[in-house]
């Protein structure tokens, strides 16, 4: 539960008369103004990580998604953050850190690894056919000079996207089928180990790297752990096989001075003490999951994305402001923010905010 720890703000008018825009979150979307806060997006998010009751409902539009150029994962996945025209979709894919290949499908604005071959065609001697790369080499301060050509707000929150965690590494060598198996397979299980104490050792010098170019608010980080109806796996085997890496994923996170959110497609609402074991700050689920439910169990532990109910293009401004409204009371005192498109309309965003600095108010 949220709890209120410095005197009411109310809510003036004057705030809604934008200060500054935000660059647009994706390419070909409009811009975030900046309104007149008493404080910053980044200071009334940070009050919402620690338990207090913010002064409007925090959402994603307000976040600086940065995908650095250098990192070669970000072009395989198909998404780098540079300033300039959109990149061609033909320029995504290709090779991630590790060598692997990914193949961008335009349709659906993403990649999947390059079907044919596995890289890794025996799980329990991958060592052989793995290298680790020289983040050295990478040109972290080429990105740094692309994220403050992109950025020019001091209070944005700069959450920064890291493609393929832990059990997406693992697909992404072997496949999905000897993947699932190798995690109930004792046999496999001593390999897996292994590599993923591997992967949190490199994973660690890249977050430091992250910290020092970009000086990153979040990191983003991108590890699926179910379909659509269900988990890929029980809580038990994520206990065992998973969150040890993860939570050391979170301790170097937290030890860089950065917030650690999980991107975990699927609906997977029941592995989330495993989340709160690795001491995740925040996960980031498909509305699939039961958000409410999940934050009135566990809210006092972990933060949620939530959403208002969607409403046809051409609701009314009351029909949008009644939903707002339903929406605020219906997570009141819960630890959430926001997730609006990133091409919600310009009003919606400031219906949320100004609707929001009242109800926190009131």
């Amino acid at each position: 539960m949220l709890k209120d720890a410095m005197e009411k703000v109310l809510f003036d008018p004057e705030e809604l008369k934008p200060v500054g825009f935000m660059p647009p979150p994706l390419p070909g979307m409009p811009p975030t103004p900046i309104f007149n806060s008493p404080i910053s997006s980044k200071e009334n998010f940070w009050r919402l990580t620690k338990g207090e009751d913010p002064l409007w409902m925090p959402h994603t539009k307000e976040f600086m998604v940065f995908t650095p150029s250098c990192i070669p994962d970000c072009w395989a996945r198909g998404s780098v953050s540079k300033p300039g025209p959109p990149i061609p979709p033909e320029e995504y894919g290709g090779k991630d850190m590790f060598g692997v290949e990914w193949e961008y499908v335009k349709s659906v604005h993403g990649s999947m690894v390059r079907p044919g071959a596995p890289m890794v065609p025996d799980l329990e001697h991958w060592e052989d056919y793995v290298s680790f790369p020289d983040i050295e080499k990478w040109d972290w301060a080429g990105s740094a000079d692309d994220k403050a050509k992109l950025c020019c707000h001091q209070g944005a929150i700069v959450k920064v996207v890291f493609f393929t965690g832990l059990f997406e590494r693992l697909i992404s060598f072997v496949g999905m089928t000897e993947a699932l198996i190798g995690m109930i397979d004792e046999d496999a299980k001593p390999a897996i180990h292994r590599l993923f104490d591997r992967l949190c050792i490199l994973y660690d010098s890249i977050f430091a790297k992250i910290k020092q170019y970009f000086d990153a608010d979040i990191i983003w980080f991108h590890d699926d752990w179910g379909s659509q109806r269900a988990p890929f796996f029980s809580l038990d085997t994520v206990n065992e096989m998973i969150t040890p890496y993860l939570k050391r994923c979170v301790e170097s996170v937290h030890r860089h001075g950065m917030a650690f959110e999980l991107h975990c497609c699927g609906k997977v609402e029941i592995l989330v003490p495993a989340m709160i074991e690795a001491g995740c700050d925040m996960w980031n689920g498909q509305p699939i999951n039961d958000k409410k439910k999940v934050l009135q169990q566990y809210g006092d532990k972990i933060i949620c994305d939530s959403s208002p109910d969607p409403l046809p293009p051409d609701a009314t401004k009351a029909q949008k402001v009644e939903n707002i409204r339903r929406y605020l009371q219906e997570f009141k005192g819960l630890r959430t923010y926001c997730r609006m498109n990133y091409d919600s309309p310009e009003d919606e965003y400031e219906l949320l905010y100004e609707e929001s600095r009242k109800f926190f108010c009131s």
